[in-house]
């Protein structure tokens, strides 16, 4: 059996075998015979001239017999393949060291740092510049030991303190050829997350802050409590705080738990063990405790309301329990939206605001309930703006939310579970005007003769007495019907929560009156008609702040002899008859009002209609008071008033929501013959003027969606009233 082969090698070229060598001749019985051949024949291989990679075999065989069972020849042509390097880099245990570092080994994983047989490729190893040539200052290799095919190990790598810090190349040369990997030469420890110059811990609440630094590989992490400044309180933190050395770590988190209000200096130490270096940073560390918080309610009328937060924050999520709305232990602040552009709120903690340590410690923030905002949408009223320790919320939305005041551990101006203070349930019921049914049921004004004996002159709107009598019944008699129909959206899924603490009606206020006696001395000029006739002396109503109250307590007049002229107020006044106007509730409303739920219902929140009438008159004398020989020959009745549909929360009956204004008026002259009975100025009688009221809705205001403050608009809600300021001016 003979052979011819050739071989073809990586680097190709005149480095292949091509011609082929042959083989010796071999035979006899010994099994297997065999027949080599050598690349080159003679001489040596050099595996750097052939290259790593892939080499390929073929063979040409030839086999002869002798014996009569086997073929005499046989020929075949098998090819065999096999790859040798290169030699490559995976991973390095160390790939970076610090300034003044000697790492006693480096180990490096890869493949091809030897041949199957054990034999050495790698002959060089160094810490080299991206060129992987230029060697760097400060830096050496003691020596190398190839431990197997796969790893390379580095022994007594030492970085000067000398030593640039940068980005270089740690190179292993394998018969001739380089492999590389990176290798950082990093600077003395330096803190690149340092924690935050102030650090607001809630007593009882926790804060996480999370720190860094570089070189990480020997990096240590070490945490100092100090009281470097007066009155500083080193065992602020509590016992279950966690101070982590995060051995080795980029990066490390600390736990901080607030045992008790106080403050201190936390310092943060960022070690290498390997050279002893570190860094520090500092950062001032306060612990708060809030005491109490309250929200102040705005009033229009009597003093603020200023209710305390009555929940304390939960460690965990917050709660959401039918239980913050109602029942025995429920403290909810309900509010008309509108009612006020905001309320405001005041923190009050330890340490105190003076110290200016504590500016941005407590944080605010607003949550809706989660189960309201799924099935209606989410919206929160808005914050701000804020001050040290307070803050206002406005009231700019609809539904139910818990106010927030909190210790801000993180400064992310929201509340997170974990950050401790108090919490204030709140609802804002919307209120909608759907209609404004007001109208004139009876516009007529009526002269009435008082008296056997002519004494007194009256105009009544409407029919005043029959109006009078029933609201259910006779509304038809009455001048004025005030009717508003107002859909009330408060809280949760329904919008019915809060809904039941909203009460409202209707208030007025009456401008300055018009309403003039024109007196004569009798008789008459002849053939002239009362209209013609000139006037001597009037009576003239006023709003007036020194009312003479030792007088008649209707006719409460100025004469001619009293000393000083009516100090006349201009109005508008409030216009009601209830004893204690300006208190808050339904003190200001008018006395003649009442709601009711309307027929049909929305499909959220209810729908209520509030209503009220009135039906005003007048009287003057038939005698001028102050010249008791003129008498009445002209009445003028002229009166304009504005009716508020007012809404305020029974839980702040001081505060009130306007969400429409109606003006109305109403306008009747008479005249008299010389008996008191009424005419039309031309002695024809007119005892009736049948459209004398006028309600025009048309030039009504809505405010709806929401409703306005009452200092939104010009309504007067304490005294004085007109009832009580109105007085007859008789002086001239």
């Amino acid at each position: 059996m003979h052979t011819l082969a050739t071989l073809s090698v990586p680097k190709g070229g005149s480095n292949n075998y091509s011609q082929g060598s042959a083989g010796p001749t071999v035979g006899g019985t010994a099994q297997p015979p065999q027949s080599q051949v050598r690349f080159p024949a003679s001489g040596t291989f050099r595996l750097t001239d052939k290259g790593f990679g892939t080499y390929s075999a073929t063979f040409n065989g030839h086999s002869e017999s002798t014996s009569s069972a086997c073929y005499s020849s046989q020929d075949w042509y098998p090819t065999l393949t096999t790859t040798i390097g290169p030699p490559l880099i995976t991973s390095i245990d160390h790939p970076s060291a610090a300034v003044g570092q000697t790492l006693s080994t480096i180990n490096v994983t890869g493949n091809w740092f030897t041949l199957d047989d054990n034999t050495q490729v790698v002959t060089a190893a160094s810490i080299v510049t991206s060129d992987l040539t230029t060697p760097v200052p400060g830096v050496s290799v003691g020596s190398f030991t190839v431990l197997n095919k796969t790893t390379v190990q580095l022994n007594n790598v030492q970085i000067a303190a000398s030593t640039t810090p940068g980005s270089y190349k740690l190179v292993l040369t394998a018969l001739g050829l380089q492999v590389s990997a990176d290798f950082a030469v990093q600077g003395p420890p330096t803190i690149t997350t340092p924690p935050a110059s102030t650090i607001y811990i809630g007593a009882g609440g926790q804060a996480s802050i999370t720190v860094g630094g570089t070189p990480s590989d020997s990096a240590k992490y070490t945490w100092e409590v100090l009281a470097p400044q007066s009155g500083d309180d080193t065992t602020i933190l509590g016992t279950t705080s966690t101070l982590p050395a995060c051995l080795g770590q980029s990066t490390c988190t600390a736990t901080l738990v607030g045992d008790h209000s106080g403050s201190a200096t936390l310092r943060l130490h960022f070690a290498s063990t390997a050279t002893g270096q570190e860094a520090t940073a500092d950062a001032r560390l306060i612990v708060v405790k809030i005491d109490s918080v309250t929200v102040t309610v705005k009033a229009h009328v009597g003093t603020d309301q200023i209710n305390a937060f009555p929940i304390t924050l939960p460690a965990g999520p917050l709660h959401w329990g039918d239980d913050l709305w109602s029942g025995a232990s429920a403290s909810p602040m309900i509010l008309v939206r509108g009612s006020l552009d905001s309320i405001s709120l005041q923190a009050f903690q330890n340490p105190l605001t003076v110290d200016p340590g504590i500016l941005g410690a407590v944080g605010f923030d607003i949550q809706q309930d989660p189960d309201e905002a799924k099935c209606r949408g989410a919206a929160t009223p808005t914050i701000g703006p804020t001050f040290v320790g307070g803050g206002y919320v406005k009231l700019d939305q609809t539904g139910s939310f818990q106010i927030l005041v909190f210790v801000d551990s993180n400064g992310n101006g929201k509340w997170d579970v974990g950050e401790v203070g108090m919490a204030l349930p709140l609802v804002l019921v919307q209120a909608g005007l759907t209609a404004n049914l007001s109208t004139s049921p009876n516009p007529s004004a009526t002269y009435v003769r008082v008296g056997p004996a002519w004494s007194l002159s009256e105009i009544d709107a409407g029919a005043r007495v029959v109006c009078n009598a029933s609201t259910d019944i006779a509304i038809s008699y009455c001048a004025l019907l005030l009717s508003g129909q107002v859909d009330l959206v408060g809280g949760a899924c329904d919008g019915l929560r809060g809904v039941d603490r909203i009460a409202g009606g209707w208030s007025q206020t009456a401008n300055a009156p018009n309403v003039v006696g024109s007196y004569y001395t009798p008789p008459a000029p002849a053939n002239t008609p009362p209209s013609a006739i000139t006037p001597e002396h009037f009576d003239t109503w006023v709003f007036a702040s020194n009312k003479n109250t030792t007088k008649d307590p209707y006719h409460q007049y100025f004469g001619p002899n009293d000393p000083a002229d009516p100090a006349v107020l201009s109005g508008p006044l409030l216009d009601t008859s209830n004893p204690s106007p300006g208190s808050g509730s339904d003190s200001s409303l008018m006395g003649n009002g009442w709601y009711q739920s309307a027929s049909t219902q929305p499909m959220l929140g209810n729908r209520t209609v509030f209503s009220a009438f009135d039906v005003p008159f007048g009287q003057v004398p038939a005698q001028n008071y102050g010249y008791p020989q003129t008498f009445l020959f002209e009445f003028q009745y002229n009166l304009s008033f504005t009716s508020y549909l007012v809404l305020w929360s029974n839980l702040a009956p001081n505060t009130y929501a306007v969400t429409l204004e109606q003006p109305w008026s109403i306008q009747s002259t008479f005249y008299t013959d010389g008996s008191g009975n009424p005419t039309d100025g031309q002695g024809n009688p007119m005892p009736t003027i049948s459209q004398a009221v006028t309600v025009d809705t048309s030039l009504a205001t809505p405010h709806s969606n929401p409703a306005v403050p009452a200092t939104g608009t010009k309504i007067v809600l304490i005294i004085p009233t007109a009832n009580n300021a109105t007085a007859d001016n008789m002086r001239k």
